[in-house]
Parts: structure tokens; C-alpha cells; sequence
């Protein structure tokens, strides 16, 4: 049982990093439409990432989630998330915005 398991989790994750390939081809760039996304044009509460939209093509604002705050659910199997946590922060297994531990 345990194997059938193990079997059926990894053809999932090729399944989604081969469907992830072909939507973002070495060429899509070239065939996507940008809108002009600076930083002056994104909203309070939001950040600007430059390649953070579509496939890396696009700059695009990300919704801020400060730490502790709940970290949004993913649209689809193809969003990486039109959010991120504040800076020294990411979502954790609590599903909230953790600090990112540092060892070294």
C-alpha cells in the first residue's frame, strides 16, 4: 500500500512539473503582453517584483503579508502566488507567515 502511494505521489509531481514546462516554454516571453507595472503604480499594501509575473515575464505587485499573518491560497497548480511574506519571512507549515531561520 505504502508503495502504491509513493508511486502515485511521485507521477504527480512529474505530472505537474512537465504540465508547469510546457506552459512556461524558453519562448513564451515573446508572446506575452506585459502591462507597465514600476513601483510607483503599486497600491499600499503591496510590493513590486520585478519578474513576478506570468512565467517570470512580467513585473507584477504582490500582496504584503506581514508576519504571522495567514499566507493566501494558491489559485491553481500554476499560480506561484500573486503574494509574498514581508522580507526575513515565508509561509510555513502553519500556513502563516514564519521567520526564515538563518544558521550558519
Amino acid at each position: 500500500m505504502r508503495q502504491c502511494i509513493l508511486l502515485a505521489a511521485s507521477f504527480l509531481l512529474v505530472c505537474c512539473v512537465s504540465v508547469n514546462a510546457i506552459v512556461c516554454r524558453d519562448n513564451i516571453c515573446a508572446m506575452v503582453r506585459c502591462a507597465q507595472v514600476t513601483q510607483d503604480s503599486c497600491a499600499a499594501g503591496t510590493v513590486y517584483v520585478k519578474g513576478g509575473g506570468f512565467c517570470g515575464c512580467c513585473d507584477a505587485c504582490h500582496q504584503l503579508v506581514l508576519a504571522g499573518e495567514t499566507c493566501p491560497p494558491r489559485d491553481s497548480l500554476f499560480d506561484h502566488g500573486s503574494w509574498r511574506c514581508e522580507d526575513g519571512y515565508q509561509c510555513g507549515k502553519t500556513q502563516t507567515c514564519e521567520s526564515v531561520l538563518i544558521v550558519g
